[in-house]
């Protein structure tokens, strides 16, 4: 018996049995490792996790929420929505390769899905016409003078893009003297700089009328107009400055200019362009209230992002915020929306708009010595053709 146990063929068959328990504990040896360095993965993303989940949920309260701490601590939390939408999917990962903690996965990916809908709005496309006529199109550039030494910048830009308008905000006398001196082919008129370097100026080369200068909101802060005689109609161009939020205080000043601003633009008639400082992102009710009231479009809307704010010392793209805007009148559409480069030296980069007025409407804006003109032309015409016959 002790022979048949000590045969070769058996001393293989236990040394076979004893390396395959020892390859099998060896894998289950790995495979307990694998979910435990998931887990400690996991665990690591938690704080990113719950950061996300905390700015998101208080995102969410901007598009309720317009008043006081709650209403400033929310929209801040929602102007970083983007960002947020990224610190969610990175820190969604780990979970997703630990089985019990899948769960928490999904709600993260579900959160981010929901911001990602919340701007989806600026990705989708515009509804663009067939044919669109550029002889009833023009540009307009908004710029500011943070940086009072940038004028000359402004200047190279303007002469570098050529449009048709361009809005200036925190301009001083200085500033609006050089402007003026180095681009003497835009009309003066509707420039208001003061000596606080808190000013505003619409420069534009093609005639203007009807300029004014309002001082609105609680600290009586300017809001120029300007109507602008294109040669297919006019249009006001509408350019504001509003305070920058920096706690409730300044937040609840923002909402009051903005809000007076928009009511003093929804009583205009013909084609309107708005644009400026807001120093609001398209994310919260401050917003989407201020579109709802003046009967305005985001001109943004099926262009992009166009972030062109930079908080921070440096640029470097993931903390760039769409602060300032071109929001239009309904007879106006926005054939181009771009951030332009910015060397100003300051956290605004300028943004360049193209418009198309409606051809309806481009007829109804013009002036009325220009539609008898038009009617006398017609009738000219009528009585040669008659002579004709």
């Amino acid at each position: 018996m002790s022979d048949s146990f000590d045969s070769p063929s058996n001393q293989e068959d236990i040394q076979t049995h004893v390396m395959d328990s020892a390859a099998s504990a060896e894998k289950k040896g790995a495979k307990a490792k694998e979910p435990k360095a998931a887990m400690e993965f996991s665990l690591m993303m938690v704080p990113l996790a719950l950061i996300g989940i905390i700015v998101s949920c208080l995102g969410f309260l901007a598009l309720v929420s317009t008043d006081g701490d709650l209403g400033f601590i929310a929209e801040m939390c929602a102007s970083l929505r983007c960002q947020v939408v990224i610190v969610l999917l990175i820190s969604a990962l780990p979970f997703l390769f630990t089985r019990s903690l899948r769960l928490v996965s999904l709600i993260l990916v579900i959160l981010a899905g929901a911001n990602v809908a919340l701007v989806a709005p600026m990705l989708m496309p515009g509804q663009k016409k067939a044919d669109p006529k550029d002889f009833l199109s023009f540009q307009v550039l908004q710029t500011n003078l943070e940086n009072k030494k940038a004028w000359e910048e402004i200047v190279k830009q303007v002469r570098d893009i050529g449009p048709d308008v361009f809005c200036v905000e925190n301009l001083d006398e200085d500033s609006s003297r050089r402007l003026n001196e180095q681009l003497p082919y835009f009309h003066r008129g509707g420039e208001f700089p003061d000596a606080k370097g808190t000013g505003i100026g619409i420069f534009c080369n093609h005639p203007m009328s009807d300029i004014q200068m309002k001082k609105v909101g609680p600290d009586k802060l300017p809001l120029v107009f300007a109507k602008v005689k294109f040669e297919f109609g006019d249009c006001n161009i509408v350019a504001l400055s509003a305070p920058t939020p920096v706690d409730a205080a300044s937040f609840k000043k923002r909402n009051e200019y903005l809000d007076a601003a928009l009511k003093e633009v929804s009583q205009l008639q013909g084609p309107v362009v708005v644009t400026g400082l807001f120093n609001v992102t398209p994310y919260g009710a401050a917003f989407s209230n201020l579109l709802k009231s003046s009967n305005l479009i985001d001109g943004r809307k099926g262009n992009g992002f166009n972030s062109n704010f930079h908080f921070g010392p440096t640029d470097i793209v993931i903390n760039r915020f769409p602060v300032d805007h071109f929001i239009v009148s309904q007879n106006i559409e926005v054939q181009q929306y771009t951030v332009k480069p910015n060397s100003l030296g300051g956290p605004h980069a300028p943004i360049l708009g193209r418009f198309q007025i409606d051809e309806a409407s481009s007829n109804q804006s013009k002036t009325p010595s220009e539609a008898p003109k038009e009617a006398s032309d017609s009738k000219e015409s009528g009585k040669k053709e008659k002579t004709k016959n």
